[in-house]
């Protein structure tokens, strides 16, 4: 399990280096190991899939990272609250796939909305609050149509 984690630490990394190719490798090899070892439910792919999803959104995929996005939400839903900052993050991850496609503005921003709704209690947050708030503005709510 040691070797799953530390390859999603590497892609994490490699990710942040603008190295998706790489990152991609290691995250998919780290979801092999966790799908052998603990089956391909488990609430721990969540990670990878969203990591996944953040590779597709860097490289102008949306809905390649949409599908993963989607995948990393199911797994992340035990019910059980642990995985609150990561489903805020898969949330505006989501609105920014969506926006990209132009599709469902009015779901991207709810997803905005509440992953922001979620982080702004959280002070080491504050960078990622800012840079949703600012996608917000960007990508306001949509107006209902007057009948």
């Amino acid at each position: 399990m040691a070797m799953s984690e530390q390859r999603l630490t590497m892609s994490r990394a490699l990710v942040h280096l603008g190295r998706y190719a790489e990152a991609r490798e290691q995250v998919q090899t780290s979801l092999k190991i966790l799908d052998h070892l603990l089956g391909p439910d488990h609430a721990w792919g969540a990670w990878r899939h969203h990591i996944l999803g953040q590779i597709e959104l860097a490289r102008g995929r949306p809905k390649q990272a949409l599908a993963s996005l989607e995948r990393a939400r199911k797994l992340a839903s035990p019910g059980d609250g642990s995985f609150v900052l990561l489903l805020a993050d898969i949330n505006f991850d989501s609105a920014r796939a969506l926006a990209l496609l132009h599709q469902d503005p009015a779901r991207a921003y709810a997803l905005a909305e509440s992953a922001r709704a979620t982080m702004v209690d959280c002070p080491e947050l504050g960078d990622k609050v800012r840079q949703i708030e600012a996608w917000l503005v960007r990508h306001p709510e949509p107006r209902a149509i007057p009948r």
